[in-house]
């Protein structure tokens, strides 16, 4: 077991606010959920929301839950659509009022940069041509905000598996299908220093590798060793989860 396992801390209260990214039913938040099995859970997500409604209408009933871990991810809705370079700095401020709030009543919070796949062919003609550009934007203004704000951040936007071809997308074409939530599970869960919990054994890239020279995770391979995607590989060295395995010798 991962040392980062040991040191883990213990969460009673989880709940997510946000958009259709977290109110899917059985997605990464619930399976984070499952994971930590706290005390107690609300799910406030609602798809379609914008980080101002979030923050408007879904914060006090978080807040009147009395978290000790909160999950906020949101801003995907006003990122899709033309226009969000100049309400970028609104979306940010909303998506910070929020955070800051939670952390206030002195709560853990998650944050996460979604995935921006390199192309969208099933997305309609009025989201524009820079739909991509502005999805990464959203993830790099994300990343910022989350450093700033010190929060528990998972950047999802350049993982592994997009380069590795992974279908991580639904039937619709944009929201995410059972192997992505697994994926975005792990990451939080690594970054929350639990490499544990879930059975992630269809995955095809590790969750946030470092990327050793030919590593076999990249194409499919068992995984490293202590990885929350796999078990029972020796490892690579790179592992962003355990340091100082073995290493894989192909």
């Amino acid at each position: 077991m991962s040392r980062k396992a040991y040191m883990a801390p213990e969460y009673a209260r989880y709940c997510a606010i946000g958009d259709s990214v977290v109110e899917q039913p059985g997605g990464f938040a619930e399976l984070v959920r499952d994971a930590l099995t706290p005390a107690a859970f609300a799910n406030f997500g609602v798809r379609n929301v914008r980080a101002a409604e979030v923050r408007d209408v879904q914060l006090s009933a978080a807040l009147a839950f009395r978290p000790d871990l909160a999950m906020v991810v949101c801003g995907a809705n006003d990122a899709m659509r033309p226009g969000y370079e100049s309400r970028a700095d609104d979306v940010d401020s909303a998506i910070a009022d929020i955070v800051v709030s939670l952390q206030r009543t002195g709560a853990t919070v998650i944050t996460v940069s979604v995935f921006v796949m390199r192309e969208y062919p099933h997305m309609p003609g009025w989201l524009g041509a820079g739909f991509v550009r502005r999805m990464t934007l959203l993830a790099q203004r994300t990343n910022a905000l989350a450093a700033r704000l010190g929060t528990v951040h998972a950047d999802l936007s350049q993982h592994p598996a997009i380069a590795a071809g992974d279908t991580l997308t639904g039937p619709d074409g944009l929201h995410g299908n059972a192997h992505s939530h697994k994926i975005a599970a792990a990451a939080v869960l690594d970054r929350l220093g639990f490499a544990r919990s879930l059975d992630l054994s269809d995955y095809s890239a590790c969750s946030d590798h470092a990327g050793c020279s030919g590593c076999p995770c990249h194409s499919g391979c068992p995984g490293c060793s202590g990885c929350p995607c796999h078990s029972g590989c020796p490892g690579c060295s790179g592992c962003s989860v355990y340091s100082g395995s073995p290493g894989c010798s192909s």
